[in-house]
């Protein structure tokens, strides 16, 4: 997850020297009761000290270190509105310090400052913000529910030709493992004070295929079929869920009946696609199956894609978008360790109906 172009830069000894630092400051101010950020963001008195133990002259502002902390933001208003989100964070078992790398205008490391004074020090990679790769998220969480809070961090990479991007959102801990998500975002949209997990799932095809000409053409971007939204609901024991009645309310809109049959043909019976992957992805929250699903979908999509014939106008029984329907799928089988499935009694207000069995689901 750091950024792989950078992710060896900086001297090794620029790195320990940076490590000392933080432990410097750690063990002075934890022995004093006093840890927090504002150790890490007021260096003007340590960068005194470090100046008078050198020669005379004195080292120049270029040649100070990096700045820690949160002393701007620490990578500067210039470097757009992801840089605001990268900020020191104090959890009950240490700190999350961004540390800015010298040389680099937008670039930053993420350093693990645990309170113990026994515990090492841990740099946790190194980071860019820019254009084409940015923070989405830097806030704090007990995802484990175990009373240790974790870094949440998003990250964003854009291909620069356009031709699609990248979001991971991994969970650190202080001791710098890490736990990755399924998930596209992670925001309170309930604002219950815990941050839900939002799937964006869609589908794409490779745009060159249907270009004369083109199939070797890089630089075409893929046709995508649109996203699907889909939000779990985290609960307080920090699993999340599609089968509350929060969740059911959150999806109400995009998962409107109906849902059975799992796809809608037209009037020449070609398969709408975006109605499909609609129907898939709502049937899951309801509870059906992947393999089930994955069933289904073999079912109705049992043409092969074929160019140019299928280009301007599909034959019956072919999907464009098989293979992203199909990614899809393998995504939502990956999610039940996050899923918590409450059980509804029979008869409780808010119960919905019985999920549909393989024989009441039509392909």
């Amino acid at each position: 997850m750091p950024d792989a172009a950078g992710a060896g830069a900086g001297a090794p000894d620029a790195l320990v020297e940076t490590a000392e630092r933080l432990t410097r400051l750690r063990d002075e101010q934890g022995a004093a009761g006093d840890l927090g950020c504002a150790v890490f963001q007021d260096l003007a008195r340590f960068e005194a000290q470090r100046e008078d133990a050198r020669d005379d002259a004195g080292p120049s502002r270029d040649d100070a270190g990096p700045s820690i902390g949160d002393a701007a933001p620490p990578i500067g208003d210039d470097c757009g509105s992801s840089a605001t989100l990268v900020r020191c964070l104090e959890g009950r078992s240490g700190l999350f310090v961004p540390v800015r790398e010298p040389g680099y205008p937008c670039a930053w490391r993420l350093w693990l400052v645990p309170r113990a004074t026994t515990a090492k020090v841990v740099e946790a990679g190194r980071y860019e913000e820019f254009d084409l790769s940015f923070t989405t998220a830097f806030s704090l969480d007990d995802v484990e529910r175990d009373g240790e809070q974790e870094l949440l961090l998003g990250r964003r990479s854009e291909h620069p030709e356009g031709m699609g991007g990248h979001t991971e959102l991994r969970f650190v801990r202080m001791n710098g493992a890490t736990i990755s998500t399924p998930f596209d975002e992670m925001r309170d949209v309930d604002r219950d004070g815990l941050v839900d997990g939002i799937l964006l799932l869609d589908a794409e095809h490779d745009g060159a295929r249907c270009h004369e000409g083109a199939e070797l053409d890089p630089w075409i971007p893929p046709v995508g079929l649109g996203a699907v939204a889909l939000v779990a609901h985290r609960l307080p024991d920090g699993s999340f869920t599609f089968s509350d009645d929060v969740a059911a309310r959150l999806r109400q809109d995009t998962c409107r009946p109906p849902l059975d049959p799992l796809s809608a043909v037209d009037s020449l019976g070609i398969i709408q696609e975006a109605e499909l992957a609609r129907r898939l992805v709502c049937s899951f929250a309801d509870d059906v199956p992947v393999t089930q699903l994955e069933r289904a979908l073999a079912t109705r999509c049992s043409v092969a894609f074929r160019a140019p014939d299928d280009c301007k106008a599909r034959r019956p029984g072919v999907c464009a978008f098989r293979e992203g329907l199909e990614e899809a799928l393998r995504r939502l089988s990956q999610l039940p360790p996050w899923l918590a499935r409450p059980p509804r009694a029979p008869g409780d207000a808010g119960a919905g109906p019985p999920a549909p069995d393989a024989g009441t689901l039509r392909p």
